[in-house]
């Protein structure tokens, strides 16, 4: 634990809860609903955030459904404000965006090997050639903004988000970048996964501690 518990800044990333997408395996695209098992995942989650020894100010999450529905049932059990922001709006895929692993391998071979490279830690995301995704330097520097913004206020927040999202936001606090050589790699996120940052700042200085917490 860093400094005063009164004075230290905590950011939670957390992946929402189980969707019916994420058993289809299917990537990205525009979300869907919550399964069945995903209210049990979020009050183990629940339980876990309220144990903490920090004073959350706002839960922001993705304008995704999957999200939404695990930060409306989370900030409930928590009695916290919940917060959608475009500012975390998760990358596009582009010609693979909602695809399943199946479609994925049946209709772009290439693309499916670029992925398992990826998912493997073996290329950055700069080397992910995917026609119409999102452009990874703009995606880096709309999160990057997001958190600078976020340490500024020096509020402790809980980021709820999709795995892009969580991916990004970890690499951006882990000092990586979107650059060649920069090692914006991919890290593994389970549903209902998270992970505490928290730092003291002094000046414009700040150590910063992980911790990662599986439910």
């Amino acid at each position: 634990m860093l400094g005063d518990i009164n004075t230290t800044q905590a950011i939670v990333l957390l992946r929402h809860a189980k969707a019916i997408k994420n058993e289809q395996k299917r990537h990205g695209g525009n979300g869907s609903k919550l399964s069945e098992s995903a209210t049990r995942e979020i009050q183990k989650v629940s339980s876990r955030l309220s144990s903490l020894p920090y004073k959350f100010d706002n839960i922001f999450y993705s304008p995704r459904i999957q999200c939404e529905q695990t930060a409306k049932i989370l900030s409930k059990q928590l009695n916290m404000i919940a917060t959608e922001t475009r500012e975390i709006e998760p990358i596009s895929l582009g010609v693979v965006d909602g695809l399943s692993d199946e479609e994925v391998a049946n209709e772009y071979p290439e693309i499916c090997d670029q992925l398992g490279k990826w998912r493997n830690g073996e290329i950055e995301i700069n080397q992910l050639a995917i026609p119409q995704m999102t452009n990874c330097h703009e995606f880096y520097g709309r999160g990057k903004i997001f958190i600078d913004n976020i340490i500024i206020s020096k509020k402790s927040v809980i980021i709820l988000a999709t795995r892009s999202i969580m991916v990004l936001l970890m690499n951006i606090l882990l000092g990586r970048n979107s650059q060649i050589g920069g090692n914006y790699r991919e890290i593994k996120w389970a549903n209902a996964e998270f992970a505490v940052f928290t730092h003291s700042g002094i000046g414009k200085s700040f150590h910063l501690d992980i911790s990662t917490l599986r439910i």
